[in-house]
Order: C-alpha cells, then sequence, then structure tokens
C-alpha cells in the first residue's frame, strides 16, 4: 500500500490537489489508518474551531431525522424480501408439480403398485414356509406343567 507524504496531505488539506487525485487521496484515507492519523494531526484547534461556527446547532437534529427516514424505508426491502421468497417457494411447487406429474405419464407409480402385491405374495409363501407356532408351543407348555402341578399335590 503507498502511503502519502505530509506534503501531499498539506496539499489536499489546502485543496489543491486535482478531483481525482482528491478522490483516490480520500478513498486511500477510509482505508489506511496510518495516513488517516497523519492527515487528522495537521487539523489545529482554530480550524476546528472556525468548522464549529459553520455548522448550524440544528445540524444533529436534521442527521438524526434523515437518518429515522432511512430506517423507516428498510422495511420495504423486508417486503421485497418476503414477496421474493414466496415467489421461490411458488417455483418449488411448480417444479415438484412437474415431476410428479412426469412420473405419472410414465407409469412409474403404476409400476410401484403393481410391486406391492407380488412382494406381499413373497413374503405370506416365505412365512408359511416357515414352521413358526410359537403361541401353540407356549398354550401347550404351560396346559401340560398345569396337569403336571396338579398331579404332584
Amino acid at each position: 500500500m503507498k502511503h502519502y507524504s505530509k506534503e501531499e496531505l498539506a496539499s489536499y488539506k489546502a485543496g489543491t490537489l486535482s478531483e481525482k487525485d482528491s478522490d483516490i487521496l480520500e478513498e486511500h484515507l477510509t482505508k489506511c489508518d496510518m495516513c488517516c492519523e497523519m492527515f487528522l494531526s495537521m487539523i489545529y484547534n482554530e480550524e476546528i474551531r472556525q468548522a464549529q461556527s459553520k455548522i448550524s446547532l440544528d445540524f444533529p437534529t436534521k442527521v438524526l431525522c434523515k437518518v429515522k427516514k432511512q430506517r423507516k424505508v428498510e422495511p420495504v426491502c423486508k417486503k421485497k424480501v418476503e414477496i421474493t421468497r414466496k415467489r421461490n417457494l411458488f417455483m418449488y411447487y411448480i417444479a415438484a408439480s412437474i415431476v410428479t406429474f412426469m412420473l405419472m405419464n410414465f407409469g412409474m407409480f403404476n409400476k410401484i403398485a403393481n410391486i406391492v402385491p407380488v412382494a406381499n405374495a413373497t413374503s405370506y409363501r416365505a412365512e408359511c414356509s416357515m414352521n413358526i407356532d410359537f403361541p401353540e408351543k407356549i398354550v401347550s407348555g404351560a396346559h401340560e406343567w398345569i396337569q403336571n402341578f396338579e398331579e404332584y399335590k
């Protein structure tokens, strides 16, 4: 980063720099703390008093009013964001409906619906081929135990 000399800052303060150079220097002062400190050290108390006499007494209230007006403008931006969000949500729904319509046209839902009965029949056949009779075994075991208990008495 190029730093400006005291002479260049003094000519800026005096107003002898060209408009282009002044703009470049102003932007540099916003970014460079060292040059900004050097420039601020060149401002004397007498100049500050002269500047204060030129500023009107109601300056702070005018600035605050303008800031409040700018803050009132912000909700309009929020409304635009809400409108954009609603528009995006609407576009998502349109995309989802298009995909659903395409799947219906290609018969994907019918194919899936036809697979379910086949899978159900297959699982029933597998269940029947396995000899699972736990409830019957439990009931018969309990019955035998009760009979043995009664005979033991």
